[in-house]
């Protein structure tokens, strides 16, 4: 009697590596069907802060302008503020001048900003912008058609996020610093086929001029 206690005793004293197994796998799928989720709201969250952070940007680089009588010319060195001894250079994007605006100098995802600006908004008093300047900025939704599906056209300048993915396929690349025409992209959210991520906004000429001219900074 007292050897059937004894072995009834050790039989259950523990999992076996089988049940081990079993609840091992069981944890594993719960815990991947929750990080699933988990990065799906960061990446949600990353994007919304992003957006907000964009919109103030814009209403920075505006301030700017009404206070300067031109808009800011790029960064070209990395280290925050304007570089136009003789005006904007060509050649595609640049940096933000973050400090120069008071910005944060990076997205949700620790990547700089992007700038781009049509020179002629760049220009410092007296030789200044008019309301008869045109920006050489145009924003589509398709890689290299800036015509035939137009968001935006002579658009004085934009800024952008690369967001999580910099340079996720034939899209994005139409954002990225090799790329020097005036040809930018909105093409929205996309996971799958040509990947994007980019978030972007840019000035509508008509905004620009309405904000200095209440402000009384353009004739």
């Amino acid at each position: 009697m007292r050897k059937m206690h004894t072995q009834d005793r050790h039989t259950h004293a523990g999992f076996t590596l089988i049940e081990m197994a079993v609840v091992l796998v069981i944890v594993g799928l719960l815990l991947g069907g929750m990080l699933v989720p988990l990065a799906t709201q960061m990446e949600t969250d990353r994007r919304k802060e992003t957006t907000a952070t964009l919109e103030s940007i814009r209403e920075a680089l505006i301030g700017f302008a009404v206070v300067n009588r031109r808009l800011p010319c790029p960064d070209t060195n990395a280290d925050g503020r304007e570089d136009c001894p003789s005006g904007a250079p060509n050649g595609g994007p640049k940096g933000l001048p973050f400090a120069d605006l008071g910005v944060s100098s990076t997205d949700a995802w620790d990547n700089t900003w992007r700038y781009a600006v049509t020179n002629a908004f760049t220009t410092a008093p007296p030789g200044n912008f008019t309301l008869a300047s045109v920006g050489n900025i145009n924003v589509g939704t398709l890689a290299n058609n800036c015509t035939a599906v137009l968001l935006a056209s002579n658009v004085p300048a934009l800024v952008w996020s690369g967001g999580k993915t910099a340079n996720g396929g034939a899209f994005e690349a139409e954002n990225t610093i090799p790329d020097t025409d005036s040809c930018y992209l909105d093409a929205g959210y996309r996971q799958t086929g040509n990947r994007f991520d980019d978030l972007i906004v840019w000035i509508p000429p008509g905004v620009l001029f309405n904000r200095m001219v209440a402000a009384e900074k353009l004739p």
